[in-house]
This record gives C-alpha cells, structure tokens and sequence, in this order.
C-alpha cells in the first residue's frame, strides 16, 4: 500500500490528524460495514503494532508508512473482508478507528499534529455560552448547549479542541456543565442521511 498522508504537543492535539490520516489511509482499502467491536480490535491492533516498532517521529513518511503497515497487519489478522467500492463508507470508517485510536495511543503521532493545528487555528470562530444539556453519540459526539434565553445549539466534538483534555475519557461529563464554546462551520459526511451538513464545530472550550 502506498504511503498516505478525530505542548510539547497535549494528548487531546493529536486527535485531529490522527483521524485525518486514518480517514485517508483506509479509504482505499475497506469497504464492507464493521461492528463496533471490530473497529475496537483492529484499533487496538494497530496501536500495539505501532508501539511495538522503532520509529523516527520527526519524519513525518515514516509514521504515514508504519501507519499503513501496521493497519494492514491488523485487518489480515482480524480477517476483516475489504473492496474499493464505496469511497463515502469507507472514509466513514476511516474515521470511525481513528476515534477509537486516539484514546489508545496518541504519543505515536505527534508528527502529523502540526499542519492540522496551524490549519484550524487560523479559521475564524463564533462563540457561544450556556449550559451542557446533553452529550451524544451519533454520528458524532455532539454537544447540545443552552444558552440563558432557552436557544439550543447542536456542536460537533470531532477533532482535538483547547479545554477538551479533562473531558476526553467521558464527555458526558460535560453535561450541565456552563461553558463558552467557540466553533466554526464546517460540512462534515453524515452517515445515516448519506449527505454533507453544515454544522457547528468545536475548535476550542472555556468551563466557568
């Protein structure tokens, strides 16, 4: 396969590329659904394989490759069926092992952080504050907040975000919490409806 391309750099900084890459990479290769608990397995597999190698972290090809390889060691050992066919599932579960990985093992990739970060840093952002009301997990993790005036929004947790960290191994901890938000939007793929939507996006979070 070839090469691809959710401080010191913190845990929660290296999600977005993360998801990125592992969006790219298998877009090529998979193409059939996966149950949860084979996305978690081959996550896992791919965390261990990459653990387990000596790898230059400041040469960014030589992670996009170890990458590759380990994710392909994963899915022969799992026995996972993949195509080339349908490129909108495939970059969905690209991002659906992505997620699970970067909880597993983040430290792996530093290098890739970088560009994303500088990317998202420079769009410009709303801002808004309220209440926590509910955490979901859908086709995204989603934020619904309330502001004072009883107005809802819907924002989406889909990359790394400042003031993310604490809540990164339960969000739900977010819930009633009051807090200022600061998104961009963006389109993003959903899976049910088969369509991009634009939708709020958290790049970065204040708790009060």
């Amino acid at each position: 396969m070839s090469p691809i391309p959710k401080l010191p750099l913190s845990l929660g900084m290296m999600k977005s590329k993360i998801v990125l890459s592992l969006t790219l990479i298998t877009c090529s290769i998979f193409g059939f659904s996966q149950t949860a608990e084979e996305i978690s397995s081959l996550a896992q597999k791919t965390c261990d394989c990459l653990s387990g190698k000596t790898i230059d972290f400041k040469d960014k090809s030589a992670v996009q490759v170890a990458l590759g390889l380990c994710l392909m060691d994963g899915i022969q050992s799992l026995n996972l069926q993949v195509e080339l066919s349908d490129a909108g599932a495939m970059q969905e579960l690209g991002r659906k092992v992505g997620v699970v990985m970067v909880g597993k093992c983040p430290k792996v990739f530093e290098v890739l952080v970088k560009d994303e970060m500088a990317k998202r840093s420079s769009e410009e952002a709303n801002s808004v504050s309220g209440k926590v009301k509910a955490v979901d997990a859908k086709d995204y993790l989603t934020i619904t907040l309330v502001e004072d005036s009883g107005k809802e929004h819907k924002i989406l947790w889909i990359y790394y975000f400042e003031g993310s960290d604490q809540y990164v191994q339960d969000p739900r901890l977010l819930k009633g919490k009051n807090v200022t938000i600061d998104y961009t939007m963006k389109e993003v793929y959903m899976e049910k409806s088969k369509e991009y939507v634009t939708s709020k996006q958290a790049v970065k979070m204040v708790t009060h």
